[in-house]
């Protein structure tokens, strides 16, 4: 006796179309190809530009961000993934030290961004 199988097409397309994805081989980003609307799309260019190891693009994507929106606290968020794609801990504990001083300015306690300081401080005295 023999068993068919009959498999539907909608399931073969999307193991198929989902192939990619699970082996990671998409296309690299292209920077010129992000459409510059609102803050995030800024950052996902500044972080494609770091993903191409294009470091001066990227940050100068960020600084656009402050330019044209006026938001600091996004501007900073930028430069903070842009680090992280570099793994650029000097940076990120510079911009962690500017927000926290804006929080302190501002009444706040810095609790967590001081710990995150912390953290930080402490994995860049591990890498040396």
């Amino acid at each position: 006796m023999r068993v068919l199988f009959i498999v539907p097409f909608w399931f073969v397309a999307l193991f198929v179309m989902g192939m990619p994805a699970v082996f990671n081989s998409g296309p690299d980003p292209d920077p010129d190809d992000v459409l510059l609307f609102v803050e995030d799309d800024y950052q996902r260019k500044a972080r494609y530009h770091a993903e191409l190891d294009e470091r001066q693009e990227a940050l100068d994507t960020c600084t656009e961000i402050e330019e044209k929106f006026s938001n600091s606290f996004a501007y900073r968020m930028c430069l903070l993934k842009v680090y992280g794609v570099l793994d650029d801990i000097d940076g990120k504990i510079e911009i962690y030290e500017q927000m926290l001083a804006i929080e302190l300015a501002n009444g706040d306690s810095g609790v967590l961004t001081s710990r995150v300081l912390e953290g930080l401080r402490k994995e860049r005295e591990e890498k040396k």
